[in-house]
């Protein structure tokens, strides 16, 4: 197709989604960190702002074995519906420096759906890439110009009720897309 963007591969994920509520108080809450910091970077396409639960691989198309492995592991986990306060921007160092939005406390409930999802998810031979230790986060910036050091913000209050598997394709616009949803329910 003449213009389409070519694909770089994929990367697939699980995580949580923020509803239109939250993903309106995140734009408003960069828009103010734009105006009063300046940090400089890309911003993300609200459409994409996410939080990773865990990142599955890099592949250059979807691997249909891969994906049923983790659907099916996805719907063995149980959870009760949860909220997360968002209250705190920080980022990451290193060569591609990110600004990120997250919960300044430990959240139980999110730790517990992290390990829970992971569990499963190796149980059923799902295969994790190695990584830095998980650290539950929003990414809003990458390529970040400027030093950034931790700032407490307004919390925003994330009514978490479900978590995702997305299926997200490497060119310039990337594009996501939801393959999977799994509601959290109390006894489910």
């Amino acid at each position: 197709m003449a213009g389409a963007a070519a694909s770089r591969g994929h990367n697939l994920f699980l995580a949580l989604q923020p509803d239109a509520p939250l993903r309106a108080a995140i734009v408003a809450l960069c828009a103010g960190l734009r105006e009063t910091r300046a940090p400089g970077g890309r911003w993300l396409d609200p459409a994409h702002l996410h939080l990773t639960l865990h990142f599955l691989g890099h592949q250059r198309a979807p691997d249909a074995a891969l994906l049923a492995r983790v659907v099916a592991a996805a719907a063995r986990v149980e959870g009760a519906p949860f909220d997360l306060q968002l209250d705190r921007v920080d980022s990451f160092g290193g060569h591609a420096r990110v600004l990120w939005l997250g919960p300044s406390q430990p959240a139980v409930a999110l730790g517990q759906l992290h390990a829970t999802l992971g569990h499963a998810l190796r149980e059923a031979g799902v295969a994790l890439p190695a990584g830095p230790p998980w650290s539950p986060h929003v990414t809003l910036l990458r390529g970040l110009r400027t030093a950034w050091t931790g700032t407490r913000v307004p919390p925003l209050r994330w009514p978490v009720r479900e978590f995702v598997l997305v299926d997200s394709c490497v060119q310039d616009p990337p594009v996501q897309r939801v393959l999977a949803r799994w509601p959290l329910a109390a006894g489910r």
